[in-house]
């Protein structure tokens, strides 16, 4: 209690020199005696402690501070006796439902007559404030946890470029703590080779607030060695709290080794993808060879031949009489007519002039003009070419064409044969459509495995046309047809990679 009711009255008047401001102020203003009675306080207390005015006149300060902030109350009483004209400090009240709430605590000595008699000070509710600083506490924590766990590695980088800021990172990407870096130029650790390019991207960063550039090149590790690091850099020169250039880097020296492998890897297949192709157009182009020597041999010695027999049959015919020998001489003469033409057909099989002289559809055109004469069969060719392919690229792609109207023939029973010839991304590719019987399953499984006894001309087909560079595919169901698509490069140095399906 005060000494006094004088002491009392003066604490109040302390407290009440400006009422309206006593009344309406939205801190709490307050005086105690030098005992921590309470004597006067603003309205706001009680909007802010929970308490009634009635319950607040009298009460010991201890009653509303929190338990561990009594002792520093106290001390601060002490302060202010031993000298100090204001403190300033916090603590937490706890409020009449338990609530706790902090304050800015800010006091000075109230004097009567010279001589110290109480406390008068100003408390501040700062729960927003410290709620403020909780987040900010929080963004920083997340921010230095995401700074100092990145795998990135982030520099901050002055005006002039010497490195203020080098994070965690930064020696698990290069090898260089912060205080081996700090204050260093950091484009000094660029590979010379490098120079110019990191150059460039640093007047780009430079040239205005907000600027972003990045770039690939080799920077100099810790331990003499060049890593390839892939990097950013902002210009965040004018950002509160900032102010500097932030790069954030990462070594991809493994990803360029491994895209160099490949590299050499792809250019050892392409290269041994051309040697192939070329070794394929040297075997096609024998093939043809002896398959044109063969043709020529048929027609200049047993056609040859044969004719000569005819037309020695057809004299000695016109010398006899006698009607059993002319019998005989006639189905002779028929004899060797049907083997001169079954040798004319197995010339067409072996080599094709019509391949040559007239070019690839009108060779296909005449594989299906034959078997329309053997079988009766309908068939359409659509499709055109702009130029007709290499002289490999066309014998695979006729050879493929035979061999599939063969097999129809065969074992399709089909009525008609449909043909469309395109030229897609450097090369052909030919549609071959029946509406016969179709394949069972275990037949079209041969023409993607290995063939099954009376099915290897799939296989062929499919051989003949991966071994160009090619692709080749077949879609049958019993009673429905079957379709053999196919593309073959055309054979060239550098031909186009191969085209989608679809």
């Amino acid at each position: 209690m005060t000494e006094t009711p004088q002491v009392d009255a003066a604490l109040r008047q302390a407290a009440e020199h400006d009422p309206e401001m006593f009344e309406h102020a939205p801190e709490i203003i307050y005086t105690h005696d030098l005992e921590g009675n309470l004597v006067a306080f603003s309205r706001s207390a009680e909007r802010i402690t929970g308490y009634s005015r009635e319950e607040l006149g009298g009460m010991h300060f201890g009653s509303v501070v929190a338990p561990e902030y009594r002792d520093l109350a106290r001390q601060m009483i002490l302060r202010k006796l031993a000298g100090d004209p204001v403190t300033i400090y916090e603590l937490e009240i706890v409020r009449k439902d338990g609530e706790r709430v902090p304050l800015e605590i800010s006091s000075w000595l109230v004097k009567v007559d010279g001589r110290p008699v109480g406390i008068q000070g100003i408390a501040r509710d700062i729960t927003e404030r410290r709620k403020i600083e909780a987040s900010v506490q929080e963004s920083e924590r997340r921010f230095r946890a995401l700074i100092e766990n990145s795998t990135d590695a982030i520099m901050l980088w002055s005006r002039q470029g010497r490195v203020v800021y080098a994070a965690p990172s930064v020696e698990r990407v290069l090898g260089y703590s912060e205080p081996e870096v700090a204050g260093r130029i950091a484009l000094e650790l660029v590979h010379p080779d490098d120079a110019d390019q990191a150059g460039r991207l640093w007047v780009e960063v430079m040239k205005a607030p907000g600027n972003q550039a990045g770039g690939l090149f080799r920077v100099r590790h810790n331990d003499g060695s060049w890593r390839w690091i892939e990097g950013v850099g902002k210009n965040l020169l004018d950002q509160p709290g900032v102010g500097a250039i932030v790069a954030t880097f990462r070594d991809v020296t493994e990803r360029i080794r491994t895209q160099q492998e490949l590299q050499d890897s792809v250019r050892l297949l392409e290269s041994a993808y051309a040697d192939r192709r070329a070794l394929m157009a040297r075997l096609v182009n024998a093939q043809e060879e002896e398959r044109e020597r063969i043709a020529q041999d048929i027609h200049d010695d047993s056609i040859q031949g044969l004719t000569a027999a005819l037309i020695r049959l057809e004299m000695l015919r016109n010398h006899l009489a006698d009607p059993k020998q002319l019998e005989i001489t006639d189905q002779l003469v028929a004899d060797v007519r049907r083997c001169i033409s079954g040798l004319r057909g197995l010339i067409f099989e072996v080599h094709p002039h019509a391949l040559d002289e007239y070019g690839l559809v009108a060779a296909i055109r005449q594989i299906l003009e034959r078997a329309r004469h053997q079988t009766g069969v309908e068939f359409d060719v659509a499709g055109a070419l702009p130029e007709e392919p290499s002289s490999e690229s066309r014998q695979i792609m006729f050879r493929i064409a035979q061999e599939a109207v063969t097999n129809i023939l065969k074992h399709a029973r089909a009525r008609r044969i449909d043909v469309t010839v395109d030229a897609i991304e450097d090369g052909c590719r030919i549609r071959i459509r029946d509406d016969g019987a179709g394949l069972a399953s275990a037949a079209r499984a041969s023409a993607t495995t290995e063939p099954e006894p009376g099915h290897l001309g799939l296989a062929g087909m499919r051989a003949r046309a991966h071994s160009s560079g090619g692709w080749w595919r077949m879609e049958s169901e019993p009673e429905r047809g079957t379709l053999v698509e196919y593309w073959i490069p055309n054979v060239r140095p550098h031909s186009a990679a191969e085209p989608s399906r679809s």
